[in-house]
C-alpha cells in the first residue's frame, strides 16, 4: 500500500531541506539514507541497499520532485503529444518554482498483516491507515533547516525553553559536542535518553553519527524553510484511477 503526498519547502530550498531532514531517524530508529545527489532521502532497511532492493517492512521517503520529474523526461515523453510535452513541462516549473519535495510512504505485506485488517481489502478504510503516516512529520516538526547565524546550543535550549536553566542546557551543550567529536556516548545511561530528548527539539539527533556534510546543527538562521502541504494548481489534470471491484 503506498501514500503519497506533496509538501512545498520554497523555491531553490529543497536540497538545504533534505539535507536537515537526512539528520533525523524515524519511528522506530530507523536509519536515514541521504543519496548521493542529494535529491532523496529515505529511512528503511539500508543493507538491502548493496543489491538495489527497499525495506521490506516500512519503506519511506522523500525526494526533489522537479529532478524526478526531469530526470523521467525523456522516457514519459516518448509518444507524448505536444499538448502533453507542455503540461510536463508547465509541472516542471511548478515544482521549481514552489520547491515540491515529494513524500512517498509504502507499507508492505509483513506491515499490514501485522497491524490488523490494514491488508484486507474492503475491511479497512483510510483512516485506519492515518496513525502510522505521520512519523516523518513528527520528525520535520524537530527541525529547522537553516544558516548563516550562529548560536551556541545551550542559548538554543534556552531560548526554545527546552531547558529551564543554564545549568541543564550546558550540562547537554556537553553532550552535543562530544557526538560532534566523535567520542562514544554510554547509551545505556539515564542521562543520555533526557539529552537526546533534549537535542531532538532543536533537530539533533545523537542516536545519528555525526556527518559535517550535512547540516552543522550549532547554526540559526533568519530565514526558516517553510514546511507545508504544497496547494492543487488549478490547471492539473488529476491522474485515472482505475476502481478495484469487489472480491
Amino acid at each position: 500500500m503506498d501514500w503519497t503526498r506533496n509538501h512545498r519547502v520554497g523555491k531553490g530550498k529543497e536540497h538545504s531541506f533534505l539535507r536537515g531532514v537526512s539528520t533525523l531517524t524515524i519511528g522506530r530508529g530507523l536509519q536515514p539514507y541521504l543519496y548521493p545527489n542529494g535529491a532523496t532521502v529515505d529511512w528503511g532497511n539500508h543493507k538491502l541497499k548493496i543489491k538495489g532492493e527497499g525495506s521490506t517492512y516500512p519503506y519511506d521517503k522523500l525526494y526533489i520532485k522537479s529532478e524526478d520529474l526531469i530526470a523521467h523526461r525523456a522516457k514519459r515523453l516518448r509518444q507524448a503529444t505536444h499538448d502533453e510535452i507542455t503540461y510536463y513541462d508547465r509541472l516542471i516549473e511548478y515544482c521549481n518554482d514552489c520547491g515540491i519535495v515529494r513524500e512517498e510512504q509504502s507499507k508492505k505485506a509483513p506491515f499490514l498483516k501485522k497491524h490488523g485488517t490494514l491488508g484486507f481489502y474492503g475491511l479497512t478504510n483510510e483512516a485506519e491507515f492515518m496513525p502510522y503516516l505521520n512519523d516523518i512529520e513528527t520528525a520535520i516538526k524537530r527541525l529547522e533547516v537553516n544558516h548563516m547565524t550562529y548560536e551556541t546550543i545551550a542559548e538554543q535550549l534556552i531560548e526554545k525553553g527546552v531547558c529551564k536553566s543554564s545549568q541543564s542546557a550546558n550540562a547537554t551543550e556537553s553532550y552535543a559536542l562530544k557526538w560532534l567529536h566523535g567520542a562514544a556516548i554510554d547509551r545505556r545511561k539515564s542521562q543520555y535518553h533526557v539529552h537526546r530528548s533534549r537535542l531532538l527539539e532543536l533537530g539533533i539527533d545523537i542516536a545519528m553519527p555525526h556527518d559535517i556534510s550535512r547540516l552543522p546543527p550549532q547554526i540559526r538562521s533568519n530565514e526558516t524553510i517553510d514546511f507545508k502541504l504544497a496547494e492543487i494548481p488549478p490547471w492539473y489534470r488529476m491522474p485515472k484511477i482505475h476502481e478495484l471491484k469487489a472480491a
